[in-house]
This record gives C-alpha cells, structure tokens and sequence, in this order.
C-alpha cells in the first residue's frame, strides 16, 4: 500500500504535531483534523490512504469516528490506525476488534512511519 497521503485525527495539537512532523519526514503527505467534524470534512473532500484517530477525544471519540467512517460507502475501505495515551493491551485487541488495522500507543516512537509502512508491505 501506497501511504501516500495520511488524515490525522486528534484534539491534541503536540500529538499531532509529533505524528506529523514523523510521517512527514518519512515522504508521506499529511492533513491534520482537530476533531472528529473536521475529520469528516477532510474526508468528504480528499483521498487519502490511511486514518490515524485518537480513541479519546471529546464529544465524537476515535471508536464513533472509525464506525462512521465505515459506515459511509466513499469511506468504508479505508484503514485506520488507533493511537491512545491510555494504551494497554486490552485496548489494543478491543480496538482491533472494532476495525482498526492496529493500535499504538501515545507518544509514538520516531520509527512511526516504518511500523506503519511495514504494516502494510
């Protein structure tokens, strides 16, 4: 798979930051959404690869956003990745179980965009 274009998804602004800056380092091209309302609007307009959603954010959480997601015939094939601070490894099964490709916890690890890469080689 081709990551060429990447939609983050969280309401903390040094996460994405961090995400970010990794993927865009690694030649993968980035749109940062601040919630789950922009996420859909970025969503609606662009094609993008891949979907990193925080699972705890307010109002719409990371869970709602990803059934969203796959409920909408446009959106419904695109993988997303889960990225939690309150990671352990129940979490990471449940939210494999809900239809995440894979979770990681929060902050992520400089080596990011090759665990995600090699996810999808």
């Amino acid at each position: 798979m081709n990551l060429a274009r990447t939609l983050i998804v969280d309401d903390d602004l040094a996460s994405c930051q961090v995400l970010a800056h990794i993927l865009r380092y690694n030649g993968i091209e980035v749109d940062v959404a601040a919630n789950a309302y922009e996420a859909l609007e970025y969503l609606a307009n662009n094609a993008y690869s891949l979907a990193i959603l925080d699972l705890a954010m307010p109002e719409v959480d990371g869970w709602q956003l990803l059934s969203t997601i796959h409920e909408n015939p446009a959106t419904a094939a695109l993988p997303c990745i889960a990225v939690t601070a309150y990671y352990d490894p129940v979490v990471a099964v449940d939210a494999e179980n809900a239809g995440f490709v894979k979770c990681f916890p929060k902050p992520v690890l400089p080596t990011f965009a090759q665990d995600i890469g090699a996810i999808f080689s």
